[in-house]
């Protein structure tokens, strides 16, 4: 995880006047840091400044120690976001219909849960010579997902297997 940012509390802000903000989230205006440090100590809240470059800087009347568990959490649901898996699906170029339809359903659910999915054609003895049905095969699987996907790299062969990866829009 990365490093936390520094939020000035209490004593330790440094601007004279700054825009406060209450418990509710309404804006209380601008006074200067004695005033808001004790409105916030009448209320039993630390007073926080959220945006130190504005003009004039935005502090939060809120209990630190809930705001920075707050902060924590939104950072970890980001990084869990951003974090990808690519998923495999296998399958021969003769596979049937239904059976490919069952693999276009899995993949569905891959991309709603936001992973990219590789989907493998595995060409075995002399199938290999009908490279053009495991490309239709492919093709097939684009055009039942289409709104849903990108094709983040087009079809390529790969020795014996022909592959495709897509991920969500």
């Amino acid at each position: 995880m990365g490093k936390t940012k520094y939020y000035p509390v209490n004593e330790k802000i440094s601007a004279d006047e700054m825009r406060i903000i209450d418990d509710t989230g309404e804006n209380q205006g601008v006074m200067s840091r004695d005033d808001a440090l004790a409105l916030a100590k009448r209320k039993e809240l630390d007073l926080v400044v959220v945006a130190e470059n504005a003009k004039p800087p935005v502090a939060r009347m809120l209990e630190f120690r809930h705001f920075l568990r707050q902060q924590k959490d939104q950072e970890r649901k980001a990084q869990r976001k951003s974090k990808q898996d690519i998923k495999q699906l296998r399958f021969g170029p003769n596979i049937a219909d239904h059976d490919l339809n069952v693999r276009i359903k899995r993949a569905e659910r891959f991309i709603d849960d936001g992973d990219k999915v590789k989907f493998t054609v595995q060409f075995r003895g002399r199938m290999i010579t009908h490279k053009d049905v495991g490309r239709d095969k492919l093709h097939q699987i684009i055009e039942a997902l289409g709104e849903k996907i990108d094709v983040e790299k087009d079809i390529w062969m790969e020795g014996s297997q022909m592959m495709l990866i897509i991920r969500p829009k």
